[in-house]
């Protein structure tokens, strides 16, 4: 459940629209589904009922989730993913409740695909950051590497001290 109240996240949807700064939907995307129908029905097209609308509850598991969907998609330099899921981040911190969190991921760099804002975010909550989390890492157990490049990126490094061909660089 939001920490935030639905109040709230009328107030911070209304203030995403407004900014214009949304322009792929990203925030928004996490914001609105934390509306029960009424809050959300202002936002909502025509066409999606009561019976079809899910309110999102459990944000934390969402929240974890999308932690390990973000540092697989640092771990494959996928740039835009990457920058949609520190995003993502932010806003479910955000709902969670967490300003020390947010403020920590805005204060940090966005090198290296955002891996020092992922890490602020992980961090903050406690989570592991590079110690099994994400499918790729739990798979390879046996292979350091990705973990190791995963912890230099957190810090602004290029994954590979040899040098990056796929795009990361100090």
């Amino acid at each position: 459940m939001p920490a935030r109240t639905q109040q709230e996240i009328v107030a911070r949807l209304q203030q995403v629209r407004a900014g214009g700064e949304d322009l792929y939907g990203f925030q928004e995307e996490v914001l609105l589904p934390a509306l029960d129908f009424d809050h959300a029905r202002p936002f909502l097209h025509p066409s999606v009922t009561r019976t079809k609308w899910r309110q999102t509850v459990d944000l934390e598991s969402q929240a974890r989730a999308y932690l390990e969907f973000a540092i697989d998609k640092i771990i494959d330099h996928r740039s835009n993913s990457a920058w949609r899921s520190t995003v993502k981040l932010a806003e479910l911190a955000w709902l969670l409740g967490r300003d020390d969190v947010v403020a920590a991921m805005h204060a940090a760099g966005y090198p290296c695909y955002g891996a020092p804002k992922v890490k602020a975010f992980a961090d903050g909550f406690g989570w592991r950051f590079a110690d099994g989390l994400g499918w790729r890492l739990a798979e390879t157990v046996e292979d350091r590497q990705p973990r190791r490049a995963l912890i230099r990126m957190a810090q602004g490094r290029q994954c590979d001290p040899a040098g990056c061909q796929r795009g990361c660089a100090d």
